[in-house]
């Protein structure tokens, strides 16, 4: 588009914001109208620079606000799955928390799954770019349900993990009465460095979270946990609302649970949570049997009694 096509493209929206009334009257009253001296600079109406040095203006602005300026942190894509396991969904033995087994395997896990691209934003999983989560399951869209969805989208990997370990808590997918809740995790990608520095920071975060909130759990990497797949995605933004009532219910529910604590809970938390730290490690499973003593607590610490339901 040349300057005469914008100028006169320019005119004519201006003439539909505000019409030329003078004219219109003198020519319903059959009057000739004196013609108007509009300023000009080099042959150009004054009002017409204007006019492209603001549309200029607009374009640059346009174009600006859509380019990412955040520094690259990782050189490829990365995913990430995540699941919340409550303390008494994992077997309540003296077995070490890395030999993961379900005490009740017909319940449904809290799973969540989201890609994080080059500059580590998360990125949307469709079309409509709406959200940048896959919650795999009728629990984990629950706990999406306190979340908007839009809250999900460019978002640091680790502060929306952080988010959903917080939402799970608060629905009572973890149980801060219980000893034993995991966050468990799987991260893929073909940038090693990156990763190990996201692991990292998501067992800091995840357990840092825990600790001040005296809840007894730990954050494990688990190399046997299925991969992110991101093929059984579907949009459920049309759900939010169901979720967002069932989530507000569940949290209703649960708002009393550390009541539920003894009255020495926490006293060695630092002390349980270290030596798990130390014990878990990255080759654990879901199904093993294997067998091995290990120092995590069955009762609530410091008091002597059990508080398993």
């Amino acid at each position: 588009m040349n300057d005469r096509d914008i100028k006169r493209k320019l005119k004519q929206e201006a003439q539909q914001l505000m019409p030329d009334v003078l004219a219109s009257v003198c020519q319903k009253l059959d009057l000739a109208q004196k013609p108007i001296k509009r300023p000009r600079l080099f042959g150009i109406p004054v009002w017409g620079m204007l006019a492209t040095g603001a549309l200029a203006g607009l374009v640059v602005t346009l174009v600006l606000t859509n380019i990412d300026n955040s520094p690259i942190v990782s050189q490829a894509e990365t995913a990430i799955k995540i699941q919340m396991v409550a303390a008494s969904i994992a077997s309540g033995d003296e077995e070490p928390l890395q030999d993961i087994k379900y005490a009740n395997p017909e319940i449904e896990i809290p799973t969540f799954s989201y890609k994080i691209d080059e500059r580590g934003k998360t990125m949307p999983l469709d079309n409509k770019k709406n959200n940048a989560l896959f919650a795999e399951n009728e629990p984990a869209r629950v706990i999406v349900g306190g979340l908007s969805l839009s809250l999900t989208l460019r978002r640091n990997p680790v502060d929306l993990a952080l988010d959903l370990t917080r939402l799970a808590r608060q629905a009572g997918y973890f149980e801060s009465y219980e000893i034993g809740n995991i966050v468990r995790f799987r991260i893929i990608g073909d940038d090693a460095q990156y990763i190990s520095q996201l692991r990292t920071q998501l067992q800091t975060s995840i357990e840092t979270y825990f600790r001040n909130e005296l809840i007894y759990g730990v954050a494990l990497e688990d190399l046997l946990l299925e991969e992110p797949n991101f093929g059984g995605y579907s949009d459920f933004s049309s759900q939010m609302g169901q979720y967002n009532s069932e989530f507000d219910n569940r949290r209703n529910n649960h708002a009393s649970d550390d009541d539920r604590r003894g009255s020495n809970w926490g006293e060695d938390i630092d002390e349980w949570m270290n030596s798990h730290r130390d014990h878990h490690g990255s080759g654990t499973s879901s199904n093993s049997s294997s067998e091995s003593n290990d120092h995590r607590p069955s009762s609530t610490p410091g008091s002597g009694h059990g508080h398993r339901r």
